[in-house]
């Protein structure tokens, strides 16, 4: 089981944006802790098996997939074919208002998702570090939808990102 740690305060993003970007969320009262990360596989026909869902759930918690379901007011914006969760600090720690670390986005994110042009060694997802959990975005750039859920005190317990609706069509 692949796991990330986050904290009260967690970044929803495409890895390639600066804090504050209008595409990128932020949730707080988020339970700090160890979250189990994984990844649904769609086939999509004729564009192939793709990701569909990317999504954490606090290591002390059973949520089926399904039960995560309450819709964030913001989009998760994607430029790169990628995005994640991640721990907010860690995040800052690369980015900032202004600038992201070259460095950290070469070798975190580009090299681990695009080792070279033949698509068909593109990895589907990537920890980075032990905060922040990466995957390919369905059909690449565009808008998806961030859902959560909460425990009884109200705080985060799992986020996930969907990028193709197990609702859709397999059809493009």
């Amino acid at each position: 089981m692949r796991t990330i740690k986050l904290g009260s305060k967690v970044v929803v993003s495409d890895p390639c944006y600066n804090l504050g970007t209008w595409c990128a969320g932020v949730l707080e009262n988020v339970l700090p802790g160890e979250y189990n990360c994984d990844i649904c596989i769609k086939d999509t026909g004729s564009w192939g098996n793709r990701v569909s869902h990317l999504y954490v759930v606090h290591k002390d918690y059973n949520i089926d997939i399904d039960d995560i379901n309450e819709e964030q007011e913001f989009e998760v914006g994607v430029d790169s074919g990628t995005a994640g969760v991640f721990d907010y600090d860690y995040y800052a720690r690369y980015h900032t208002t202004e600038d992201t670390d070259d460095y950290w986005y070469e070798h975190r994110i580009c090299n681990a998702f695009f080792p070279g042009f033949d698509s068909s060694t593109w990895n589907k997802f990537v920890l980075t570090h032990d905060k922040g959990f990466v995957s390919q975005t369905g059909y690449g750039d565009g808008g998806y939808t961030c859902y959560v859920k909460r425990n009884d005190d109200g705080q985060i317990i799992a986020i996930m990102i969907e990028y193709i609706s197990c609702k859709e069509d397999d059809e493009e």
